[in-house]
Formats: structure tokens, sequence, C-alpha cells
């Protein structure tokens, strides 16, 4: 029986619009996702924090860039890691600093201290939040170092401090007050040590220092500047600048930097200031590349960090040891530029820099040399996601290159239970190629399957496809004799493949073929594709036909431009004619039933449509038109509530930016949400997320997955207490959200035979007992929602015992944040009509979301 006339709902949403207050704008926004592990960009300073001092806590390495979010931590330029519990920790909960920080210093006082481009160069973090040194300085603040009587002592691109005066990029803090050191320099400075008798030493781009020619060196007595010997040099027209400067136990300075001369001698890159001379630091041939980075250990070893590939002809990928003896790499390296390091008690060192691998590990920016081996930091996700699905309970499952995914090891293949990820065994492997997992589909018991390229799942011999019923993985049957790249769980339980294969189980099946779950059958005589030709997607139409896209001429012997249709007996053409050279790479259902297709087209079925289109049963039809550039494919896309469709992949925003995502809202293509990159995967969550997945780069710069949230977000909670009726017990439940212009739906179980359901919904709730107001109720059966509006429902056909409760919710953003409140009152009828008895469900509170 439909619900009661439309009418009245209207009603009832116009109170919900004139009581709501949630009118606000509702921009959904990336929540932090998984990167590689490290941070989402370059690392040019550390430093070893110890923040109560002599207290319990233990020290942290403090990490200053350029980055947002180290692992999924909010970083705003600054974090901290904390050794103990293995995870980043947010500074300062008010925002962190505006803009990269380039240098970091930890001083005696257990002050910390960050200079960078931020608005005045330099702050303080008083332990609450960080404060400017008075009003700080007019530009970016590159060094930092301490002086014996606990000053201060910066060097930059600065010329002022703001209200004390003249500073030319090197001053001194007091504590109070800014004092420049004479006339400064007239050039960068890039670098400070101090010497054991207390003067200061800089380097740096300049060339005077105190009206005193000292060439990218100069050294600070208190009173005055002199140079250091004939300072560096190189070349002509060269980079000739000192980057990094460090003191030794023994009181010599080491110099680091792009010089190739130091004092008139040759000294590639690394020389030593012995108090009266320059050499090369070890009479070697020096640096073969830039040494950007010192820092002294406890010890007395020198750690050297840069751009070099070995030093004095000994093999060390970017960072090296000095043992006051020999030069000993740091296992292989690091495969981008080291910038930064800071060092604990135990020995442990800690490497910054812009790298993406330490010595064969994946690490993004930020990673450990301890023990002899190179280890990440931080939670994330070391490779590729190509395919993201989500299953009948909720959960989301991400397959693809991947070997980890937020810390957690899960081999290509990952399921994420309760925000956190778990994998599925052992995941999958590959004794030849790179294993990946391109496809998921769960069968009607919850069983999953995986097909990509792989040889064995879960230690077991499995070719490109298994099969994980909650325990082990198990293959089906000898698998496919190439990649699978596509899958469809039809109602049945038989299994549908699309791939790059020619076989199945040992029979042809060209780039396609059914598991019916003993066995491996064709779709008549498959796919006639080029070398390169595929079937990349699957969709299941409502009428139960089976199509198929990707690069193939015909299907069944059927000419059809790469789109097919299988009624279960035959091939048929579909989406014919398409535009030249095109791809389908995105089927996806529409929720009234249309098929969404996505692609490299820019026609489909002789209708002009620019990658993307609608099939609704009956016609093509574009949805809207995406910007054309060469490069510009629709790998995936997705419907969020409501109907607007989301595309992802590689797409053109606007003249020459790119953007890896785009929303269509019935009217245009907007870049709401438009990450640099490509995006390769989406899936709508059950709690509305959108899950991205690809090589994208955001505002929080998720790289390989990020979860689109709106902060409008729609949700059903449960309140009140059933009661047992004759047919047991009554309950409540919502398979969907009330979502703005979406038909939200719940189901009440527990009816008798000859029962029918009201549906009361009201914006208030009351627990009145229902005996008084109806004789019939039985004992302990309450009213739980203020009846502002009901409706009556028949059982359902298919499940005996329930009843499913619809109601359409208008797509107005005035309705964002109203309340609703629903609850379901059987009624059992007797063989005559006559009403013999009222139970009562429990109720469930609903506030409207919209996306």
């Amino acid at each position: 029986m439909p619900q009661r006339p439309s009418l009245l709902t209207a009603v009832l949403f116009a109170a919900f619009a004139t009581t709501s207050a949630a009118l606000a704008q509702c921009a959904a926004s990336y929540q932090p996702g998984l990167g590689m592990p490290g941070v989402d960009n370059r690392v040019d300073a550390l430093t070893a924090w110890d923040p109560d001092g002599a207290g319990p806590a233990s020290p942290v390495v403090v990490l200053g860039g350029d980055f947002l979010f180290a692992g999924t931590t909010p970083a705003n330029r600054v974090v901290a890691w904390q050794p103990q519990s293995g995870r980043y920790e947010a500074i300062d909960q008010f925002g962190g600093l505006g803009g990269r920080v380039l240098s970091l210093l930890a001083p005696p006082s257990g002050d910390l201290i960050a200079g960078g481009f931020f608005p005045g160069g330099i702050a303080r973090f008083d332990g609450f939040s960080w404060q400017s040194l008075a009003a700080g300085l007019d530009g970016e603040v590159h060094a930092l170092a301490a002086l014996p009587n606990g000053d201060l002592v910066v060097g930059g691109n600065f010329t002022t401090a703001y209200g004390q005066g003249p500073m030319s990029r090197v001053a001194r803090w007091n504590g109070t007050a800014w004092q420049p050191l004479g006339a400064g320099t007239d050039g960068r400075v890039r670098a400070i040590a101090v010497l054991p008798n207390g003067d200061v030493v800089v380097g740096g781009d300049f060339t005077n220092a105190g009206g005193v020619p000292c060439r990218r060196v100069a050294r600070w007595d208190g009173t005055s500047w002199s140079p250091l010997g004939l300072g560096m040099a190189g070349l002509p027209n060269t980079n000739d600048s000192v980057y990094a400067l460090a003191t030794l136990p023994n009181g010599d300075l080491v110099a680091g930097g792009a010089f190739t001369l130091a004092g008139g001698v040759a000294a590639n890159r690394l020389a030593r200031w012995s108090g009266t001379a320059w050499s090369p630091f070890t009479n070697g041939s020096g640096a073969n590349n830039l040494v950007l980075a010192l820092h002294v250990e406890a010890n007395g070893d020198l750690l050297v960090g840069g751009s070099f590939l070995q030093i004095d002809g000994v093999p060390a990928v970017r960072a090296a040891r000095w043992s006051g003896a020999a030069w000993s790499s740091l296992g292989g390296g690091a495969n981008g530029p080291v910038q930064a390091f800071a060092t604990l008690a135990n020995g442990d060192v800690f490497v910054g820099g812009a790298m993406q691998d330490v010595g064969g590990v994946p690490a993004r920016n930020f990673a450990k040399w301890g023990g002899g081996a190179w280890s990440a930091l931080g939670s994330g996700t070391d490779d590729w996601l190509q395919v993201l699905y989500t299953t009948a309970n909720g959960d989301l499952v991400a397959g693809g290159l991947f070997r980890s995914l937020d810390g957690v090891v899960a081999n290509r293949i990952a399921r994420r239970v309760a925000g956190v990820w778990t994998p599925l065994g052992s995941g999958v492997a590959s004794t030849s190629t790179p294993a990946s997992v391109y496809a998921i589909a769960e069968l009607p018991n919850g069983d999953l399957v995986a097909g990509g390229s792989f040889t064995v799942a879960g230690g077991t011999a499995a070719s490109n496809l298994a099969r994980w019923n909650g325990t082990t993985w198990a293959p089906l049957g000898t698998g496919t004799d190439g990649a699978v790249f596509s899958l469809l769980a039809l109602p049945n339980g038989d299994v549908v493949a699309g791939g790059f294969f020619t076989t199945a189980g040992g029979i042809a099946a060209p780039r396609i073929a059914r598991w019916d779950g003993a066995a491996w059958y064709g779709l008549g005589s498959g796919m006639v594709a080029p070398w390169f030709g595929a079937v990349d997607e699957l969709a299941l139409l409502p009428s139960g036909d089976v199509v198929a896209g990707g690069v193939f001429t015909a299907a069944g012997g059927v000419a059809t431009d790469n789109l097919a249709r299988w009624d279960g007996t035959q091939w048929h053409a579909f989406g014919g004619p398409m535009s030249p050279s095109a791809r389908v790479g995105a089927l996806a259902m529409a929720s009234n039933g249309d098929l969404l297709a996505g692609g490299t087209f820019t026609s489909i079925g002789g209708v002009a449509a620019n990658f993307v289109a609608r099939w609704n049963g009956t016609v093509w039809a574009p949805i809207g038109a995406l910007q054309s550039s060469p490069n510009t494919s629709v790998w995936t896309l997705a419907e969020l509530p409501g109907g607007d469709v989301v595309a992802g992949g590689s797409l053109l925003k606007s003249a020459n930016v790119t953007a890896g995502l785009m929303r269509f809202d019935g009217t245009g293509w907007l870049p709401n949400w438009s990450p640099e990159g490509s995006v390769g995967a989406l899936a709508r969550t059950a709690d509305g997320d959108l899950a991205v997945g690809g090589a994208i780069t955001t505002a929080s710069s998720a790289v390989y997955f990020a979860l689109l949230r709106t902060p409008c977000r729609a949700l059903a909670a449960s309140f009140g207490t059933g009661c047992a009726g004759s047919g047991g017990a009554n309950a409540l439940v919502a398979p969907t959200l009330p979502w703005t212009g979406t038909t939200f739906r719940a189901r009440a179980s527990g009816l008798a035979p000859n029962s029918l359901a009201i549906g009361v919904r009201g914006l208030a709730t009351s627990s009145v007992p229902l005996s008084p107001l109806l004789p019939q109720a039985l004992p302990g059966c309450n009213l739980l929602v203020s009846p502002d509006l009901l409706d009556l429902y028949l059982p359902s056909a298919t499940a005996p015992g329930t009843a499913d409760i619809t109601f359409p919710i208008p797509p107005s953003a005035a309705l964002t944040g109203a309340v609703l409140h629903l609850q379901v009152v059987p009624v059992v009828l007797s063989a005559v009509g006559a009403i013999t008895e009222f139970s009562a469900t429990h109720a469930l509170t609903l506030t409207i979301g919209t996306w």
C-alpha cells in the first residue's frame, strides 16, 4: 500500500524548513588519508626536543618543512614524532605556523624555536601556541644557533627587525630585544655555527660581512666581522654557497655546500677550518654533489646529507657517516636530497628531506636509520590503490599495488572495519611481475573475490583470481592466463571476470568468462580486440543483462565499439557508434537504474558526449560536457546521495589546470574537490563518505587514499525500547540514511501474519503507553514519537514478517540538519479484518544531511 498523500509530507517538511537551524553551506572536504608513510611534502629541519626537560616525558623529534599532514595527523609545517608511541603528534592545536619552516632549535632552556617563511620569520613555542619574538623580522629565517649565555643568533634573508631597526641577514635575540651583529652581511645567511670560545660563524650566499670582504663564510667575535681565509669559491658563474656548518668536538669547523674551493684549495663541497686554514675535510676527493646538512652525533661522528652519491670515492647515496677514520653509507641511502638530521640518545638517526624511498623502504620525506636498517615512520599507503569496494555490511575493501596501509601490513588487499584497516590473510603475491589487485566483488554469502595480476593468494597458487571466505584464500579453478581488471557477482552467486586474458580454467575465453562455483565458461565467443585491448569494466542492468566495457571491436561475433551487452545467451552491440580511439574505462549503476559510462570517448550511441554519458534504458544522453584535452580520461564514476555524479580520472578543470575529481550537479561539472593528479577508484561508504583512491594531491595531501566528507552528515540513531508482539520482538533498522533528494528506507521486523504497519513520524519525542490510546495494545508498548504524520504499509511480499517504510526527502538545502523521529506500530488483523493487537518498535532519530 502506498504511503499517505504526499501533500502531508510536504507540509511536514515545510515545518522542518522553518524550524531547522542548519541552513549553512555544506562544503565537503577531504579527511586525512593514507599517503606514503612520512609527511606529505619536504622536510627542511629536524631537532630532538624534550618538552618537559627533566620530567618523565621522553624526547621527541620535531619536524619542520612545507607539509600540511604527517601520516594522518594535521601538521601545519611543524609536527612532533613520538618514538615511544610511534605516532605523529600535533605541537600546536591552534594551527601551527603559516608558512614553510626552514630551521628548528631546541636550546637547553627547553624552548622550541622555529624559523622560516612564515609571518615574522621566527617564533617560539610557549607550551600552548607559537609566539613571535617581539614583532619578528621582515624576511625568512634559514638558520638558528644558541650562544653559551642562552642568547639566540638567527640568520636568513631579512633586513629589519620590526620596530627595532636594521638587521642585515643576521641578528641576536637576548630574550627581550633584537640586536644587530654589526652591519651584518650583504647576502642570505644559510647556516650558523658557534665555536668553543663563543664566536659565531655564518655561511651562505654573501661576499661581504660588516663591510669586510668575506666570501660565503664569516666570523663574528662579539665586536667585529672577519673572514675565514679566502672563504669559498667555485667555477665562474656556478653556485658556491655554504649550506651547512658544524663544530667538531676538537673545535674544528666543517662547512658543506656547493663550493669546490675552500681558502683557494680544492675541496669539493666539504671542507675543514682548523682555526688558521681551510683544507679538504679528509684530504680526499670530497662529495660529488651538494652537501645540504651536517650533524655531529654525541660520540663525535659526523653525519652528512645532501644530493651526492659518493664521498671521497666511497658510495654513499645522499647520506653518509664519518667515524673520524673512515666513511660509511647509511644502508642504501635515499632516493632524494637529505636536508636535515636529528639523533636520540639510543643512537637512532632521523633523516628529513625530499625523498620517497630509503634503502628500498617506501618512506616519504622522513625516515629512521637504526640497528643498521632503514624504517618508515608513521601511517600511510606505500603504493597505488587500484580499486575501492563497499561490502553489503558497509565495510570498505581496497585493492592495489600497496604492501601496507596505515601501518598495517596488507599485501595488495585490505578491509576497513570501523575505521581500521585489516589484512585479508597474507594477501596476494606474484612470483614474476609485481602483484596487484584490480577488481573486487562480493558474493551473496559475503565471500569476496579478488582479481588482478598475481600467482599466489594466502600462500596458495591462484592465477589472477582468488576467493576469500573470511579466513582463508582459495583459487577459482585454474584461473586465467592474464590479468583480471573487472569482476561482477551475479545474484545466483556466479562471477563474471573481464580483463586481458584469453583463457579461463583452460578453456578459450577471450577477455571475458563466467565462474559458476565449480568451472569456467565462456560468454559466447568472447571479445575480438587489438593486442592491447581488454574488458576493463562490468555492470549489471536491472534486466539482468551484463554490460562489458573496455577496448574491443566485437563481442560474440557482433561488431561493437568498446561496449557490449550480454543477455545470458548472446551478445548485442551497445553504445555504438562511438568516437574513434575511444575507451570505456568506467561503468556504474545509478540509484534509478540508469547506467553511467565514462572513458575517453567524445560520442556514444551517435550522441555527442564528452567522456561521460547516461543510458536510461532506451537512449544515450551526455552528462554535461567535461573540458577536453589530449589526456582527458574518466576511469571511475560514483553517484552521491541525491543523484549528483562524481567522475574521477585525469580531467581538465580549466586551461592547463588538471583535476582528479569533478562533480556534476545536474547543470554543470564543478571542480568542488579537484585534487591535482589522477583518481582511479571511487566508492560510497555506508555512512555517506566518498572514498577516493589514486595518485592525488589535496589540501590534506592524501596521496593514495582519502575520504571526502560533508560536514552536513545524515544520521540515524536508535532510541527507546520496543515491545514484542505475537510475531516476535519488534525492531526498526535503517539500511539507508536520510539525505536530501533521496528516498529514505527503513525496515520494521517482528510482524505477525495478517499484519499491517503504521509508520509514525514526528518532530518531537514522547513516552506514552499505547494501551490508554488503543485498547488492543499489548502491555509495555509505548508511543515514542509525536504522531505528526501517520502512514500505512503492507508487509513485504519478499521478506515475511517485515514491512518496508519509505518516504521521499525533497532536494532542498533548507532541510539540512532537520531532525525527524520515526517509529512503527504493527497492527494484527483477525480473519474478518478486526484489529486484535497493537505492538511497537523502538524509534529512530533521523538527522537530514546533504552533499
